[in-house]
C-alpha cells in the first residue's frame, strides 16, 4: 500500500499558487473598482492629504475585495514565517486568515471605543482613509516579498525577512501618524500608544496564535 509523500516546501504545495494568484486578482479589482486607490495610497503615503474613500463611489464588494487581500496576504506571511517543516496546508492557512479576521474586527472595536473616548468622530473618517491606504500599500510589499519567499529555502532567511518588513511597516506608520497628528508632546505620547496597542500588540498577538496554530 503506497502512502503519498508529505509536501515538505511551501511553494511545492499546489494551493499556494492559486491563492496567491487570488490575492493578486482581488488587488487588480480593488484597483479597477477603486478608481486608482492602490495607486493614491502609494502616492500619499508620507502626504498629510490623503482622498478619503468617501469621496469616490464605493460599496461593500470593493471595501471585500480590498480586505480579502490584506487579510489573505498577512495570513500568508504569517504562515511563513511560523512554518517550520512538514506539510504546508491549506485548512492550516484557512485557519490563520481567520485568526488575522478575528484580530481586524478586534482593532476595529478598539478604534471605534477610542473614538468615543476621546471623541474624535470630525477626524475618524479622515483617520481611517489614512489607516486603510498605509496598510494597502503594506500589504502590497509584503505580498511582493512572500512570492520571492516562497522559493526560499532558508527558514531563518524567511523569518528574518519577514521580521524586518514588520519593523519596517510599523516605522512607517509611526511616521505617517507622526507628520499628520503630532503638534506637541502630548500628542506623541498619543501616537505612540495608539501604536502598541493597535499595532504592535495585535500583531503579537496573532503571531502567538500562529504559532499554536502551526504546532
Amino acid at each position: 500500500m503506497s502512502v503519498e509523500p508529505h509536501i515538505l516546501s511551501p511553494v511545492s504545495a499546489p494551493w499556494v499558487a492559486w491563492v496567491m494568484l487570488f490575492l493578486l486578482v482581488c488587488a487588480v479589482l480593488a484597483e479597477m473598482m477603486q478608481q486608482g486607490a492602490v495607486v493614491q495610497a502609494f502616492a500619499t503615503m508620507f502626504s498629510k492629504a490623503e482622498r478619503l474613500y468617501g469621496e469616490v463611489q464605493q460599496n461593500i464588494v470593493e471595501e471585500l475585495i480590498i480586505n480579502i487581500f490584506r487579510i489573505g496576504t498577512l495570513a500568508m506571511a504569517l504562515y511563513l514565517y511560523a512554518y517550520r517543516t512538514g506539510e504546508f496546508r491549506f485548512t492550516t492557512y484557512l485557519l490563520i486568515a481567520a485568526l488575522v479576521l478575528g484580530v481586524d474586527m478586534l482593532k476595529l472595536v478598539l478604534s471605534v471605543w477610542i473614538n468615543y473616548t476621546f471623541r474624535i468622530s470630525k477626524r475618524f473618517a479622515q483617520i481611517s482613509a489614512h489607516y486603510n491606504n498605509l496598510w494597502t500599500v503594506i500589504c502590497c510589499g509584503i505580498y511582493t516579498a512572500v512570492v520571492v519567499l516562497l522559493n526560499v529555502d532558508n527558514r531563518m532567511a524567511v523569518q528574518w525577512t519577514l521580521f524586518g518588513l514588520t519593523v519596517a511597516a510599523i516605522v512607517l506608520i509611526a511616521i505617517k501618524w507622526i507628520r499628520i497628528f503630532c503638534t506637541n508632546i502630548r500628542s506623541l505620547l498619543y501616537i505612540l500608544l495608539y501604536i502598541l496597542t493597535l499595532e504592535v500588540l495585535p500583531l503579537l498577538l496573532m503571531i502567538a496564535g500562529t504559532d499554536y496554530i502551526v504546532d
